[in-house]
């Protein structure tokens, strides 16, 4: 659904009283919950809904089966793991390090993936990211690949797919392999096709918070590939494989409503100054694993760390969205001493979002409403931050 269609569904109140919010100077700006005034939002913030556990009687098969249902794979291509450990070693088991030795990883979110390799005995070469939307770069990964690198690894920050068709051509030119973490983007795409479906492998982490929350699986599309990983993985447990079933099979309705609060927020958001909100690209297909906004940090003049905390102050749950950035592990630059695709100034993005992101929940019963919290929450802050 394009953007302005989802606008034009909101009621006339909401884009009324929107409107009203963006307009009015004349308001008194209100003193911040956390320096003695009122706060924004004084409800709890409904909990994530629970599900009722599958019943099946083989729920790993069943789960194995439905994903690989949703991805047009047969079920003999997905491999459920007993752990996201295990996951991430059995996907980069895809191939053996040897004279090429090296796996390009994205700089951020990507720190269980890279202990994975790392433990494999696979070179870890952070890539650059993406400033919108934290994935990694098409710059990223020409700059991070060389001559001994075999492996790259995509993932799909917060459900907005990376810009997987010019990074897998590339990948091929160099005869490197592409492998998805889909860990945040379960039902997205991006030009049509389905996030763990553009490249050779992908690994898939339920998560809390995500419309998926339990289950590490493996989708290998190749039969004798896949049946050889298979045979090296460990049971998992039964009662995760029924929550996630229950959930997979959940997911487009799960899906749907996040979206409906994504748009909505989105539009609540515009026309601040140091606030950007969630990018919303031309060719994606979202899965809103949560909503992100971007701090600006030219205008912005209040931390990161004073800014979550006010906002939780104003009754909105968050977190930081992003994790150190790979190329600052002294592991890493131990073992790429001297290297010039690492460094500040191989990777000023990675190194500056994580201190201008911050994640806000989207599961729960959650109602217009709660984005207009949200919003308002957000204004408030910024007319004390700029």
């Amino acid at each position: 659904m394009a953007v302005a269609d989802a606008y034009a569904r909101l009621s006339p109140d909401c884009r009324s009283a929107d409107r009203a919010r963006m307009t009015d100077e004349t308001v008194p700006v209100p003193a911040l919950a956390l320096d003695g005034g009122e706060p924004t939002r004084t409800a709890p913030w409904p909990r994530p809904i629970e599900v009722v556990p599958a019943d099946d009687p083989d729920p790993v098969a069943a789960f194995e089966s439905a994903l690989a249902g949703r991805l047009g794979l047969p079920a003999s291509a997905v491999i459920m793991c007993a752990t996201p450990a295990e996951a991430h070693r059995t996907v980069f088991s895809i191939l053996e390090p040897g004279e090429r030795n090296e796996i390009v990883v994205p700089d951020l979110l990507a720190q269980d993936a890279a202990e994975a390799a790392r433990s494999l005995g696979w070179t870890v070469v952070p890539g650059e990211v993406d400033a919108d939307t934290a994935a990694l770069s098409v710059r990223g990964i020409a700059r991070a690949m060389g001559e001994r690198t075999a492996l790259a690894v995509v993932r799909h920050p917060f459900g907005h797919p990376a810009v997987m068709t010019e990074i897998v051509r590339l990948a091929g030119d160099r005869n490197v392999a592409v492998l998805e973490d889909i860990t945040d983007a379960l039902g997205g795409a991006f030009r049509g096709a389905d996030a763990g479906r553009m490249s050779q492998a992908a690994v898939f982490l339920g998560r809390d918070g995500d419309p998926v929350t339990r289950g590490a699986a493996v989708i290998v599309p190749d039969a004798g590939t896949a049946a050889r990983l298979r045979a090296s993985v460990s049971a998992p447990s039964e009662d995760d494989a029924r929550v996630a079933l229950a959930e997979l099979r959940g997911l487009d309705a799960a899906l749907e409503q996040r979206r409906h609060l994504a748009w909505e927020l989105t539009f609540r958001l515009r026309g601040m100054r140091g606030v950007t909100p969630l990018p919303h690209g031309r060719w994606i297909r979202h899965a809103y694993s949560r909503y992100v906004v971007r701090l600006r940090g030219l205008v912005w003049k209040r931390s990161l760390e004073d800014t979550i905390a006010a906002l939780r102050a104003e009754g909105i749950p968050c977190e930081v969205a992003c994790d150190a950035p790979l190329h600052l592990d002294a592991s890493i630059l131990e073992t790429l001493s001297g290297d010039v695709r690492v460094g500040d100034d191989v990777c000023p993005i990675a190194t500056r979002l994580p201190g201008e992101l911050i994640a806000i929940p989207l599961a729960g019963d959650l109602t217009s409403k709660d984005m207009d919290g949200v919003a308002d929450a957000l204004r408030k802050i910024e007319s004390h931050s700029l």
